[in-house]
C-alpha cells in the first residue's frame, strides 16, 4: 500500500491545517504567480496544496518541505495559540 498524504494536519493548539491535491492550473491561481508549483500553503484558508499529479515520492517532499512553512508560519504567530 503506498502512503497517502493526510487530508489534515493537527498541530495542536487549535491549528488544523487542510490539506488538498490539486491540479497544476489550480496551484498557478494560488500561487498568483503563474509559475508550475509543486506545492503551496495558503494561510489565509489554513490549506496546503500539493500538485495531485506529482509521484508519491515528490508528494512526499513536498508535504514535508511546505510542513516546515506551516509550522514556522503558526509558530511565529503566538497570539493564535491559546493555552
Amino acid at each position: 500500500m503506498k502512503p497517502r498524504v493526510p487530508k489534515r494536519i493537527n498541530l495542536g493548539y487549535g491549528n488544523i491545517i487542510k490539506v488538498s491535491l490539486v491540479a497544476q492550473d489550480r496551484l498557478k491561481l494560488i500561487g498568483r504567480t503563474g509559475e508550475p508549483l509543486d506545492g503551496i500553503w495558503d494561510d489565509v484558508s489554513r490549506t496546503l496544496y500539493i500538485d495531485k499529479n506529482l509521484s508519491a515520492e515528490s508528494r512526499k517532499q513536498t508535504f514535508y518541505h511546505e510542513l516546515i512553512h506551516i509550522v514556522n508560519d503558526v509558530a511565529a504567530l503566538g497570539s493564535d495559540i491559546h493555552l
